[in-house]
């Protein structure tokens, strides 16, 4: 009998990583407590600042699991093709997302046809250029890949 690969638990995440000018560099620092997979820490440093994850949105941060972790950016210098992000401001986004929560099997009915998928919630956080921090979660539900028919 073969045996079933198991992607790696952790509690403690570390990136560095390039950006675009003035900030070149970034380092993410992210550590859960061992018993509850609840956030303790976020450390990020863009360029030269220190960016300040709030209490509140790092008490949202319940069973997160390291193992989805994203780090995107969106950062345009073209003068002659300005950027607008979806949250309305013109400049430098940093985009941490990850997978949270309990496991749940979601379900859906479109023209008569039901389908479901397994998984968790999904939240991104969101740094602007000015320091602004944002948080945004999708349940499962209300995601649009991976969704499945089913067929009994």
């Amino acid at each position: 009998m073969a045996s079933v690969a198991v992607p790696v638990h952790s509690h403690k995440y570390y990136s560095e990583g390039v950006l675009p000018e003035p900030y070149v560099t970034y380092s993410l620092n992210i550590e859960l407590d061992v018993e509850t997979d609840d956030v303790l820490t976020i450390e990020l440093q863009r360029g030269s600042e220190a960016i300040a994850i709030p209490p509140n949105i790092i008490a949202q941060l319940k069973n997160v699991d390291l193992g989805t972790i994203q780090i995107t950016h969106e950062m345009h210098r073209s003068p002659e093709r300005p950027a607008y992000s979806r949250h309305g401001e013109t400049g430098d986004w940093f985009h941490i997302s990850f997978n949270l929560g309990k496991k749940y099997r979601a379900e859906k009915v479109e023209k008569g046809v039901g389908y479901f998928k397994w998984g968790k919630d999904k939240v991104e956080i969101t740094i602007i250029k000015n320091k602004t921090v944002t948080i945004r979660r999708r349940s499962l539900d209300k995601s649009f890949e991976y969704w499945s028919k089913k067929t009994w």
